[in-house]
């Protein structure tokens, strides 16, 4: 037996949430160097030289605010490879197949629940499209 396509479709979903952030994260840089507008320049300016402390040196909100989007564009891409890669292994094993899709919905449905509350939609909306389909896998790996 092989892992639900809509397992692995799930997967691919969050892969391409991934790489349209980090589409997304080249545009900004574009933007960043070279503002287009005074409230866009005032902002970058600003971001540029407030400094945080963090040991041993101090981050500009812009060195954070990058790193934390970069972060966020290689975490998905890096879940759907593991789902990917453990769902093949377990394809034979339905109850650790059931556990991994069962933990991944969770993971699914936290992330959707933060991404609701505080980003924009959409990263909501590939989250919620995995989530669905990761669903529907669980749906049919369910005990006979």
């Amino acid at each position: 037996m092989q892992a639900p396509l809509s397992l692995r479709v799930s997967a691919w979903v969050l892969f391409a949430m991934g790489l349209a952030h980090t589409l997304g994260h080249i545009a900004l840089l574009k933007q960043w160097r070279t503002p287009p507008d005074q409230k866009t320049h005032v902002l970058v300016t600003t971001m540029n030289t407030f400094m945080l402390g963090d040991y041993p040196i101090d981050r500009s909100m812009t060195s954070i605010y990058l790193g934390f989007s970069l972060f966020v564009a290689a975490t998905p891409m890096m879940m759907a490879a593991l789902v990917l890669v453990a769902s093949k292994a377990m394809q034979d094993d339905r109850p650790n197949l059931r556990r991994l899709t069962r933990i991944y919905l969770s993971g699914l449905l936290v992330l959707s629940a933060i991404s609701i509350n505080y980003f924009v939609w959409p990263p909501t909306i590939f989250l919620l499209t995995a989530f669905g389909f990761a669903a529907w896998a669980m749906a049919g790996l369910r005990k006979a």
